[in-house]
């Protein structure tokens, strides 16, 4: 977590019965919406709390397509629920690239793996542990959730936060996953 976490951060990986019920329930409520923009996720995993003080941050990372992309089931979207901002810094963001490293290649037998033709797959080690990640261009893109706002991104798309410089961020996070549809 050296990488991922270099100053820490608070982390309790099961939350309450009644906040995992609440949780569940705010993420079916919004299934129809997020099902717009990801129609394959079928399951959100249980969700863990976390908090960022001062000089904490998660650096830039992929989650990737966990925790193989050609098994079942797919972890294909991450998701935040902020409870409180920091009162500066924290933000989460996303970071876009042209860049050619950061792709592995495409979806070996896409169809019969369940992606669509031409879907390419990012490469493993995808983070600060290493310097090609470290030295491709990317443009970052940062945003303040307001407490209660849900956040989504893709499995392989860059994120992070930025350092807290004061106060504490604290919110659920969770992971959503595809599993496999069944002709019928």
């Amino acid at each position: 977590m050296a990488v991922y976490e270099p100053a820490g951060r608070v982390e309790i990986p099961t939350v309450p019965k009644a906040a995992e019920k609440l949780l569940g329930d705010a993420f079916e409520r919004a299934r129809p919406a997020l099902s717009r923009v990801m129609p394959s996720i079928t399951l959100c995993r249980p969700w863990t709390y976390v908090e960022y003080g001062v000089g904490q941050h998660i650096t830039s990372h992929l989650d990737g397509i966990a925790p193989d992309p050609l098994a079942w089931p797919r972890q294909i979207a991450g998701i935040s629920v902020v409870i409180t901002q920091a009162d500066a810094g924290g933000d989460f963001y996303v970071e876009t690239t042209s860049s050619d490293r950061l792709w592995d290649g495409k979806a070996p037998d896409a169809a019969s793996n369940g992606y669509a033709e031409g879907m390419w797959l990012t490469h493993d080690g995808a983070d600060n542990s290493a310097t090609w990640f470290q030295q491709m261009p990317r443009s970052r893109w940062s945003v303040a959730p307001a407490p209660g706002t849900a956040l989504l991104y893709g499995s392989q798309l860059a994120h992070g936060t930025l350092p807290v410089t004061a106060g504490r961020v604290a919110k659920f996070i969770s992971w959503l996953i595809a599993e496999p549809t069944t002709a019928g």
